[in-house]
């Protein structure tokens, strides 16, 4: 009986440059690599070193499935990066219709992930006892895979992955951590210039600042929610950067009812 060939799977950061992603394309085309999504690829085991040498200079990661789920496992001090089990949720957007988009984005805040590639997702893969503990708190992958089908963005997705190269994750520990702390630093700048509106404000503007208020606080439960999970699931702590953000938003919220008091009396 011929043995089923053991597939690996093969994201690589895309070039800017067309003319150098039609090389590499080419290139893993003619290894005999099949391509799924933008720059996912999967290939056969008997390739994976020729993959890597011709996307060497693009940040490569294999992965490949597990049978068994793996807890993440990080610690700085001993400079241990292990994401654990993984899940790749991919998808592509309809042309032209931004509250599709809109909607994605808003469910994304809400994911812990590492974005890989375009519309390229690397997302946590729990047991199902523990995705039951995090409901209504995060969106995993079984609940952005849903939603993703329910609002009708073809999406595809692959589970019970590790990445085997590079085999320490730090680059990816990384990505995630600078992108939380980004989006923590860009809601923080959002709502001091809100607060610079509120300062400002005459009386008809209490309803928009108002909505805007309440738009930013369910951003920050979001971030929160995410936050929390990096630290419970990945002892990555980045509640710090979480606490300014909360600060900035009680502050615009005492500064919107004290706005609002000296204008309606």
């Amino acid at each position: 009986m011929q043995r089923k060939q053991l597939h690996y799977y093969l994201v690589y950061q895309s070039p800017k440059d067309a003319a150098a992603r039609l090389r590499i394309d080419k290139a893993l085309s003619m290894l005999g690599c099949s391509k799924l999504h933008y720059s996912l690829w999967r290939v056969g085991r008997n390739d994976v070193k020729k993959a890597l040498a011709a996307t060497r200079e693009h940040r490569p990661l294999i992965f490949k499935r597990s049978r068994e789920l793996v807890s993440a496992h990080v610690n700085f001090e001993r400079e241990l990066y292990d994401l654990g089990s993984m899940a790749i949720i991919a998808y592509r957007l309809p042309k032209g219709q931004m509250g599709k988009r809109a909607a994605v984005i808003r469910a994304l805040i809400r994911t812990p992930r590492i974005r890989i590639g375009q519309s390229l997702y690397l997302i946590p893969y729990l047991r199902a006892s523990k995705l039951e503990s995090y409901k209504g708190k995060v969106m995993l992958q079984d609940e952005l895979f849903e939603f993703l089908k329910r609002e009708g963005v073809d999406a595809h997705r692959l589970t019970y992955l590790r990445v085997v190269y590079p085999s320490s994750h730090k680059v990816l520990v990384k990505m995630m951590i600078d992108h939380e702390v980004l989006t923590c630093q860009k809601l923080t700048s959002a709502l001091k210039e809100l607060m610079k509106r509120i300062n400002n404000a005459e009386p008809q503007e209490l309803p928009r600042l108002r909505k805007t208020i309440s738009t930013y606080n369910v951003r920050y439960r979001a971030i929160k929610g995410v936050i929390f999970f990096s630290h419970d699931m990945m002892r990555v702590d980045l509640r710090s950067h979480l606490k300014k953000t909360y600060s900035s938003l009680n502050l615009c919220k005492r500064m919107y009812r004290l706005k609002s008091t000296e204008l309606l009396v």
